[in-house]
């Protein structure tokens, strides 16, 4: 918008800008603390075509390959050379693996990539880059494609017609976790997700995934947007159907348009609570949050040459695992752990010998929103990184709590608090049911003619390139507009 001539302000309730894509340096040791890898670089190239000066001028985006590590009971033990899966940016150095560990799977492997590809191709005009806003936005769809996009199956049923593996079958319904949903809840269209890192590729940025937010700041500042930081949005005030100004803690802004980022449901909750019908509030609660996090970030003073960039140890019960995450409302008792590694691509982000390891296991969001905070529970936390830090020794990386230099943990409870996400999901909003994920707020919103709604739980999802999409939907709805 900026680009186009308007006076941008920037309204952000901490003192640094990325929300939950922020990082933390200590010691030596830099981590990530959101988002740890990039996929859909056609989205970030589009985002910067509006920049001063080319993307390259701003980052450095290093292709991923491999592109993740695999560790699975079902495989041979970790002493062995051939224990981890590994899944390469070239298909067939990857179907060389599948040969390896399951050669009765090649075909139903290769079968379950080519429908990814086709659930690409069928939703990411109509769909992704679509905001599905105005009546012109419905015209011209291809509704026979949209039809037959595997809505009424989960994701889990399509992967197990396809393959017979159990390491397979937990490799492709780990992508749907991505968006924070449950693979055997969300419908198989999110069987997309595959296809964005096995065929479009991922991309790791020289210097950690905060350097997009860095350099979305430097092209802001460029730009002449104006960025208010530590200014907590307290109120959105409304008059016949339109924003017309918005109030901080310590002043207020009039608004000719409004964008917002904050989680949809506070809008109707807290930031415009008094425009807001009960039907809009009633609404906003019955949005279900996806699953949350729980992370540790560990400076270690060791490296384990078996870790490569993205590392995944899976659980020994997958469907009791989501069953515990999503039915039971609990920690998961074996999780799969994530491990973001990324000074196995850059010895800068941590001292010699040593690794910067984000460790990442999903777990519930809060069984509540509120608007109070959030007491966190210590010793719980502690408790369960301690058993995260004794499974991973487990698995291999022997040594790894008395090499501990840098220890944080984060929670829902932190999710909740640092970035009011609604109950402290880090995602947005799950997809856990056949249409959830097309019955997401709507980038304009449907009563205030110039409010917009961008971010992960809108239209069209979370993660970095759909939160990017978004705000490319919006900008160009309220562009129109002008």
């Amino acid at each position: 918008m900026a680009s186009e001539g308007h006076h941008v302000s920037i309204l952000e309730r901490n003192s640094i800008p990325g929300g939950k894509c922020s990082q933390i340096e200590e010691k030596g040791y830099r981590f990530d603390t959101g988002p740890s890898v990039l996929t859909m670089m056609q989205t970030l190239e589009e985002v910067f075509s509006y920049a001063p000066k080319p993307l390259e001028s701003y980052l450095e985006c290093i292709p991923m390959d491999p592109l993740c590590h695999y560790w699975d009971r079902e495989l041979p033990s970790v002493a062995d050379s051939t224990a981890s899966f590994m899944n390469y940016a070239n298909l067939q150095y990857t179907l060389d693996e599948v040969k390896r560990i399951a050669p009765y799977d090649v075909e139903g492997f290769k079968a379950l990539v080519q429908l990814s590809s086709e659930l690409y191709r069928k939703t990411n005009a109509t769909f992704i880059r679509n905001p599905l806003a105005r009546l012109k936005d419905l015209k011209g769809l291809p509704w026979l494609d949209l039809l037959d996009i595997k809505a009424f199956s989960t994701v889990s049923q399509v992967v197990d017609k396809h393959v017979q593996s159990p390491f397979l079958r937990k490799f492709f319904k780990r992508f749907t976790t991505y968006n924070g949903s449950s693979p055997f809840l969300a419908p198989g269209t999110l069987h997309v997700i595959p296809h964005v890192e096995l065929s479009l590729g991922a991309w790791y940025i020289k210097g950690g995934l905060y350097q997009l937010v860095k350099a979305l700041e430097k092209a802001c500042l460029e730009l002449g947007v104006n960025i208010y930081y530590d200014h907590d949005v307290q109120q959105i005030q409304t008059k016949k159907g339109r924003v017309v100004e918005v109030s901080t803690s310590s002043q207020s802004f009039e608004a000719d348009i409004l964008i917002s980022n904050t989680d949809s449901i506070e809008l109707p909750l807290r930031l415009a609570s008094q425009s807001a019908t009960k039907r809009e509030k009633d609404a906003a609660l019955e949005q279900q949050p996806s699953s949350s996090g729980f992370v540790l970030l560990l400076g270690t003073k060791k490296s384990w040459p078996q870790l490569g960039h993205h590392n995944i140890f899976f659980s020994n019960d997958y469907d009791n695992e989501f069953e515990e995450i999503f039915h039971k409302h609990q920690y998961p008792s074996d999780p799969t752990i994530y491990i973001s590694n990324t000074s196995a691509s850059d010895s800068e982000d941590a001292p010699k010998g040593g690794s910067n390891l984000f460790v990442l296991v999903n777990v519930p969001p809060l069984k509540e929103h509120t608007l109070h905070r959030q007491a966190e529970r210590e010793s719980e936390s502690l408790e369960y990184a301690n058993k995260l830090i004794h499974e991973l020794e487990s698995r291999g990386l022997k040594g790894l709590r008395a090499s501990i230099e840098v220890q944080h943990i984060h929670t829902p409870v932190h999710y909740f608090n640092t970035y009011r996400s609604n109950r402290g999901a880090i995602y947005g909003t799950s997809s856990n049911s056949p249409w959830a994920a097309f019955l997401r707020p709507r980038n304009a919103h449907p009563r205030f003619k110039n409010l917009y709604r961008v971010g992960g739980s809108t239209h069209p999802g979370g993660g970095i390139p759909l939160v990017l999409q978004s705000a490319l939907n919006a900008t160009k709805l309220a562009l129109d507009t002008l």
